[in-house]
C-alpha cells in the first residue's frame, strides 16, 4: 500500500551552512543535488531501444556530462544575478553567494572554469552532437537574465530544457526524435515546474522574491497540473505508437500504462496531500513509491527488449 509518509510536508530543506569547508560551499554553487534531472531525462532516448553496444552507452554518459557541467554553470550564474534578492528570503539566503560564503568574484571564476571544461569536454567527444547542451545553456542564461520573471512562460521555458535533454540523447545515439517523447517530456516536466510553483505560492509571503507568481494563484495551478496530468497521461501511453509494428512497441504500451498512471497519482498525492513539491528533482530520487515505479518500469522495457532480441513468441 502507499502511504503519504515517505516525503515530509516539506521538502525543502533548509542547508546546514555552519561552519563548513569553503570546498564544500564552492560545491553547493553548483548543486550537485540537482544532477538528477540530467541523469534522469538525458538516457530517456533508451526507451527506443534499451540494449546498446558499449559505444552508445559511453556517447550518452558524455553528452550527460555536458548537460551536468552546463546546467552547474547556469546555477552559478543564476545565482550571482540574484545574490541581493535571495538574502531577503528564508531559505535561499543560504545559499553559498547570498551567504558570503563564496564572493561574487569567485563565482565568476567559477563559472569560467566550468565553461572551459565544458568546451574541453565537448572537443572530447562526437562535438556535432553537442548542439542542445548550447542551446540549454543560451536558453537558461536568457532565464536567469529575465524570462524567468514572465509568468507562464517561466515554466514553459523550464520543461524546455527537459526537452533538450531527451533530445540529445537522441542525438548522441543517432535515434529519431519521437514528437509523442518530446511531448511526453515536455508536459511532464511542466507537471513538475507547476507542483513548484503551487508549492511557492502556499509557503512564501508576497515580498516579490520571484516577481512571475503575482500572476498565479492556487485555483490556477490546481487547474494546470491537472491538465498537464491528463495529457501526460496520454503521450505516454502513446509513445510506443510509432514502434507498434513491432512486437515490443506493441507490449510496451501495455505494460507502460500501470507504471504511468501510479507515478502520476503519486505526484499527484505528493502535491496534492503531503503538501511536497518544492524540489522536484530531490522527489524523483528519494520518494521510494516513485524511484520503485521507475525502476520496476525500466527493468519491464528492458525484459520486455531482450526478449524480443531473443525472439521469444508473443501470446496473441
Amino acid at each position: 500500500m502507499i502511504t503519504h509518509t515517505s516525503m515530509p510536508a516539506t521538502d525543502a530543506l533548509v542547508p546546514d551552512t555552519a561552519h563548513r569547508p569553503h570546498w564544500r560551499a564552492l560545491l553547493a554553487l553548483i548543486r550537485p543535488g540537482q544532477w538528477s534531472k540530467n541523469l534522469i531525462a538525458v538516457p530517456l532516448a533508451l526507451l527506443s531501444d534499451p540494449v546498446l553496444p558499449l559505444a552508445g552507452y559511453l556517447r550518452l554518459a558524455w553528452i550527460t556530462c555536458l548537460f551536468i557541467l552546463a546546467s552547474a554553470m547556469v546555477y552559478v550564474l543564476n545565482d550571482y544575478a540574484d545574490r541581493r534578492r535571495d538574502q531577503a528570503h528564508p531559505v535561499k539566503r543560504h545559499r553559498p553567494i547570498a551567504s558570503g560564503e563564496v564572493s561574487p568574484a569567485e563565482a565568476i571564476v567559477l563559472a569560467m572554469a566550468l565553461a572551459a571544461a565544458l568546451l574541453v569536454l565537448t572537443l572530447a567527444g562526437p562535438t556535432r552532437a553537442a548542439w542542445p547542451a548550447y542551446i540549454y545553456l543560451v536558453l537558461n542564461v536568457a532565464y536567469s537574465c529575465g524570462l524567468k520573471n514572465v509568468p507562464l512562460l517561466d515554466v514553459l521555458i523550464v520543461s524546455c530544457g527537459f526537452v533538450l535533454r531527451a533530445v540529445a540523447g537522441c542525438v548522441v545515439l543517432g535515434f529519431s526524435l519521437s514528437g509523442w517523447l518530446a511531448l511526453t517530456v515536455f508536459t511532464g516536466s511542466l507537471l513538475l515546474s507547476l507542483g513548484k510553483r503551487r508549492h511557492e505560492m502556499l509557503q512564501t509571503s508576497d515580498d516579490g522574491h520571484r516577481p512571475a507568481l503575482g500572476a498565479y494563484s492556487v485555483q490556477l495551478l490546481d487547474h494546470l497540473i491537472l491538465l498537464n496530468s491528463g495529457i501526460v497521461l496520454m503521450a505516454t501511453m502513446t509513445l510506443f505508437h510509432s514502434d507498434l509494428a513491432s512486437e515490443y512497441g506493441r507490449a510496451a504500451m501495455m505494460f507502460s500504462a500501470p507504471f504511468a498512471v501510479l507515478l502520476i497519482f503519486r505526484y499527484l498525492q505528493v502535491v496534492f496531500v503531503v503538501g511536497g513539491g518544492a524540489e522536484p528533482a530531490r522527489l524523483l530520487v528519494r520518494d521510494r513509491p516513485i524511484v520503485g515505479t521507475a525502476v520496476l518500469w525500466a527493468v519491464a522495457l528492458i525484459a520486455l527488449r531482450l526478449a524480443e532480441l531473443a525472439d521469444v513468441q508473443w501470446v496473441g
